[in-house]
């Protein structure tokens, strides 16, 4: 998911071309490198992992247990607004956006804008 948002970013901040194979094997690499650290004693290279994908089928998954409470929705008869902002760098393009839900967490409003060059605390 990080690999998918910075790419969402040099598209939005700085115009660049969709490439969804660029894309993809960004997101292998760094899978690759992520899994390399994750199990050091698997043998595995990371030229091993992006030259063939087929290995990450080797590792173990564990098991991930998602909390319910990880979002609580609001108040009956109040709405919830989410907001987050992020900035390429200490200091660069910035952007912010937000999410505005009901009690059964249908998303009523969204919105995201580039809020010009910045530092990461005025985000």
């Amino acid at each position: 998911m990080w690999s998918c948002w910075l790419f969402r970013n040099e598209v939005v901040f700085k115009g660049i071309k969709v490439d969804v194979s660029q894309l993809f094997d960004l997101c292998i690499q760094r899978l690759s490198w992520w899994c390399v650290a994750k199990w050091p004693r698997s043998g595995l290279a990371i030229n091993d992992l992006i030259n063939s994908p087929s290995h990450f089928a080797d590792f173990a998954v564990e098991q991930v247990t998602i909390s319910k409470d990880t979002w609580c929705p609001p108040l009956l008869g109040e709405l919830k607004f989410n907001v987050d902002g992020a900035t390429l760098g200490s200091f660069g393009e910035t952007g912010i956006g937000g999410c505005l839900r009901d009690v059964d967490s249908n998303c009523m409003i969204t919105f995201s804008k580039s809020v010009g060059v910045t530092d990461c605390t005025s985000a």
